[in-house]
């Protein structure tokens, strides 16, 4: 993901997140930054594809951040932290999205 190599980073991300559930919310956030990078990578002559990527981008944002709840119930003291960053990355990425009504409702929430 660093490297900007972000087809390599989603293949390497997507088989841990089954693996490792205890850091699930933490791949997942990972993968969510890829798929954002992914989608502005993207063709420009075709917009449909960087819509698409975000689209998949904020599906994950969402799960990681219902999975770092999950580990906050479960007396995971950090997780509630890791819930704020997921929500933020999701808020940006609804912006990029060009749905900056959703990504206010995130923002509120946040504060």
């Amino acid at each position: 993901m660093q490297l900007k190599q972000f087809l390599d980073a989603i293949a390497t991300l997507q088989p841990l997140v089954e693996k490792q559930p205890k850091l699930a919310d933490q791949i997942l956030l990972w993968l969510g930054k890829a798929q954002v990078g992914n989608a502005f990578s993207a063709d420009p002559a075709k917009p449909q594809d960087r819509d698409n990527g975000l689209k998949t981008a904020i599906a994950t944002f969402r799960t990681a951040a219902d999975k770092a709840q999950q580990l906050a119930a479960q007396n995971d003291p950090d997780a509630r932290l890791r819930r704020g960053e997921i929500m933020l990355e999701l808020a940006d990425a609804m912006q990029l999205a060009k749905t900056p009504k959703e990504a206010a409702v995130i923002y509120e929430q946040i504060i």
